[in-house]
């Protein structure tokens, strides 16, 4: 997420105003697609499986406004993203719950005003229990920089309004520039906390970095450059995140200011495998059809179990909206109608 204003504007854009704030995308001409079907070397178990045709996720959670990056709970029961929706500002967090894996998802709720304010909020992430919530902020909570990442607690993590006053991570993590889009890797010492490091006047030169924390959210050591992933590229990456197991990241690479080679369209997800959790990340490669499209597909999150797909597409593919919510599913269980009720059952 880019945390800016939504006004359109004209000419020349920086990509983080042309793709969140909804400026036509222009179709670029279709670039050679990648062979989805074979193997990395890197590649084990559910990463051998290539991605199913991507579902919209209907238009209960989805609007006519700006919905972005879906990120399911543990237990597959909760839908939390930021839109710009009415709400208390700019984008807001706000969370939607099913009765069962197959069942549908039922109207949005806004996590409220100690979460969201009139500034922009967005990029939920959390610790498997559910209580420990990070996200990102462009000044509502105060801050460093231009975006700033934060943490919040909750006793229940049944109850989505309880959550307590943010906390600024401060550290190493947040900086003059702008700090989004954290994803959180649980370990028996706490966890690793990734996130993207955007600075430029357009926010377009953007870096993968990560820190360990606590359990409870807590910095347990300095801020580390994933270097393998933050070579210079074109407009990326952007928006990482990082499977529950710590072996598979996704980011997001492209935009009008320069596309990534061997991408599908205006903007494509890009994936990177490793082969223990202390391995260098593989060089990444395009995740190719049909999850990218010809027009701009990004930020996206991954299921506990790594068989989902939650990503944000532009409108030319088809919604309600700018940009919509969208999934695909992989692997001996996955199916493409999960998350779109056929029938609420086990």
């Amino acid at each position: 997420m880019r945390l800016e204003s939504p006004t359109p504007l004209a000419g020349a854009m920086a990509l983080v105003l042309t793709l969140a704030c909804g400026i036509d995308e222009q179709s670029l001409p279709a670039a050679p697609v990648p062979d989805v079907g074979a193997s990395r070397p890197e590649a084990v178990g559910r990463d051998t499986f290539t991605w199913s045709v991507p579902v919209w996720l209907g238009p209960v959670v989805n609007s006519s406004a700006r919905d972005w990056r879906p990120v399911e709970s543990n237990d597959g029961l909760r839908l939390y993203f930021h839109s710009n929706r009415p709400g208390f500002g700019g984008f807001d967090i706000w969370m939607s719950r099913r009765a069962g894996p197959n069942c549908a998802w039922e109207a949005p709720v806004n996590l409220g005003a100690t979460v969201n304010t009139a500034r922009d909020d967005g990029d939920p992430a959390f610790t498997p229990d559910g209580r420990v919530l990070f996200f990102a902020s462009d000044g509502g909570h105060g801050g460093a920089g231009r975006g700033d990442i934060l943490v919040s607690h909750r006793a229940d993590p049944d109850d989505d309004l309880a959550w307590e006053a943010p906390v600024n991570l401060g550290g190493d993590v947040n900086t003059s520039a702008h700090e989004s889009n954290p994803s959180y890797v649980s370990s028996e010492a706490g966890g690793t906390l990734y996130f993207e490091r955007a600075s430029g006047t357009n926010l377009v030169n953007s870096d993968i970095y990560r820190v360990e924390v606590s359990h409870r959210g807590m910095l347990l050591g300095p801020v580390v450059l994933v270097a393998e992933l933050s070579a210079p590229a074109p407009t990326g990456p952007h928006a990482p995140t990082v499977r529950a197991d710590g072996r598979e990241l996704i980011f997001w690479s492209g935009g009008p200011t320069g596309v990534r080679p061997g991408s599908v369209g205006l903007a494509d997800l890009w994936v990177s495998n490793r082969t223990s959790v202390n391995a260098p990340w593989s060089a990444p490669e395009n995740i190719g059809t049909p999850v990218n499209s010809s027009f701009a597909d990004l930020s996206a999150t991954l299921s506990h179990d790594g068989q989902t797909l939650y990503f944000t597409s532009a409108q030319q593919r088809g919604g309600l909206g700018l940009q919509d919510m969208w999934m695909s599913t992989r692997g001996l269980s996955g199916h493409a109608a999960r998350g779109v009720a056929t029938h609420c059952g086990p």
